[in-house]
């Protein structure tokens, strides 16, 4: 019967097309994203359903005017039914399907071997049936697969139009012949069945599998006083989040951007508002571009803009300005400067610079521990090396160790760091630092007698910082490594003692 395997491969390309769009927004982190933004799951399926089933009615529409051409005698809305629950399943087994991955390359390759797998099992069944009608209960069972079910009422619907009757709501309870009890109802019942079998194993395999947002191990948060773990909806509300990628609707303009996730949140909406953030962060030009067409630090800038449009009182940060060139980072650095007084913000990042100029605290974690945490100038003080006195000589006159010796007369650890050409570093201990003036007048007088050019004092810089952190809990992993070891090696000795 030709008419099943048409009807098969025509829903196959819309059940690559949903499986692949619907893994592709989690390749992406769209989804992700969404949900941490206050997205509801069911909404987010809700709309996955509504858009992808109004697709599929330009399909179902197709289908119902050539089986209403073909079977004259029959009722066209039996057709028009068996269709829409036919693309019910068809859709729903795409999500299942999309379920399982977050590859969309992997997805479709599997979301046709699947559909496949299900045509070959309906042409084998159907064939096997026709040569040697099966029992009505195992004729049940292989309609879990609605390609079976979708054959047999295709059947049904020819031996009534054969008959002269056609088929008609007053006899789909009734067998086409005595020799059968399978019935255009049972059909309808069963492809019910398999829609809704689909629907719990896509909320299943959801809710065991949920496709990147993973639930802590043990612990928690509270935000304004909500505890995170059964609180979110109310905690999304005031959160703002700047991921380290920049996740973004490629179809979607800066502005329609900034309204989405605004509303998303479940804030009021206000262009004012995103007007005045897009021209702070200069990409006002680019209001009505669509997303695809900025380049990568005008990416990071609509994140950035994410997270602040609908006045979030907690933002969150990523990496904000990785990506961005120094002049737009400058410019970002003076937007967050001015928001910080209003918001709390929680900002990652690797560039020194930017904690330093930013962070009214600085935590430095290493080895998956919190190291330590403080403002600027303390860190530096516990774990930086004092101040830097950068000393240019005049060329060919480089007389270092005299210079060190004049230090050491203020600041008795004194000691050079390193000394390249004609310039030299020496490092100067921070509790010496109420006698830096009369050094350094001491030093102005020595200029000519030392030959030195010029010199310039500077404090520890956090990237220093960074390292001397590093460097210690280096040392003390490997240390609680050496004891582990240690201990293991001694509960080996007892061991072998006891058992001795």
């Amino acid at each position: 019967m030709a008419l099943p395997t048409i009807i098969s491969f025509s829903f196959l390309t819309s059940v690559i097309y949903i499986v692949r769009s619907i893994v592709m927004e989690k390749e992406n982190r769209l989804k992700e994203y969404m949900k941490v933004m206050g997205l509801s799951q069911w909404v987010h399926w809700l709309a996955y359903f509504i858009l992808n089933y109004i697709k599929l009615m330009f399909l179902v529409l197709i289908l119902t005017v050539c089986i209403y051409v073909m079977t004259t005698e029959s009722d066209p809305s039996i057709g028009l039914l068996l269709f829409l629950v036919y693309a019910f399943d068809a859709l729903y087994f795409s999500f299942l399907i999309s379920t399982f991955f977050q590859s969309g390359t992997a997805a479709t390759m599997v979301a046709v071997f699947a559909w496949m797998i299900l045509y070959f099992w309906e042409e084998v069944f159907m064939s096997m049936d026709s040569g040697s009608p099966y029992s009505q209960g195992v004729r049940m069972l292989s309609c879990i697969n609605p390609n079976v079910a979708l054959s047999f009422a295709l059947r049904i619907m020819a031996q009534f139009e054969t008959q002269g009757t056609g088929l008609h709501w007053s006899n789909i309870g009734k067998p086409t012949s005595p020799d059968t009890k399978m019935t255009m109802a049972d059909l309808f019942i069963m492809l019910i069945f398999d829609g809704i079998l689909f629907m719990l194993l896509t909320g299943y395999i959801e809710a065991i599998h949920p496709g990147g947002v993973i639930p802590p191990t043990s612990g928690t948060a509270y935000i304004n006083d909500f505890d995170i773990r059964d609180a979110l909806p109310e905690i999304r509300k005031s959160l703002g989040l700047c991921p380290q990628y920049n996740i973004l609707f490629n179809n979607l303009t800066v502005m329609e951007h900034l309204e989405f996730f605004c509303k998303l949140k479940n804030r009021p909406w206000s262009k004012p508002e995103a007007v005045n953030i897009l021209v702070r962060l200069k990409i006002d030009f680019k209001a009505d571009a669509k997303a695809c067409t900025l380049s990568g630090g005008q990416k990071r800038k609509l994140s950035l803009a994410i997270a602040l449009i609908g006045g979030s009182e907690i933002v969150m940060l990523d990496e904000p300005t990785s990506g961005m060139d120094p002049g737009a980072r400058h410019e970002t650095w003076t937007l967050l400067q001015s928001e910080k007084h209003n918001r709390t913000m929680l900002l990652t990042t690797h560039y020194m610079e930017e904690a330093d100029l930013l962070g009214d605290r600085i935590a430095i974690m290493s080895h998956g521990e919190l190291q330590c945490c403080g403002s600027s100038m303390f860190l530096k003080n516990i774990y930086g090396a004092g101040y830097h006195l950068v000393v240019v000589y005049k060329r060919g006159e480089e007389n270092y160790a005299d210079t060190l010796d004049l230090l050491k007369r203020f600041c008795p650890d004194a000691e050079m760091h390193s000394s390249v050409g004609v310039e030299a570093t020496f490092l100067l201990a921070s509790e010496n630092r109420p006698r830096f003036p009369e050094m350094f007048k001491y030093l102005e007088g020595c200029q000519d007698s030392l030959g030195i050019e010029s010199f310039g004092v500077s404090i520890t810089t956090m990237e220093e910082v960074f390292l001397k952190v590093n460097e210690v809990a280096d040392e003390r992993k490997k240390q609680e490594d050496n004891d582990s070891l240690y201990n293991m090696e001694i509960e080996q000795d007892l061991n072998q003692l006891k058992s001795s």
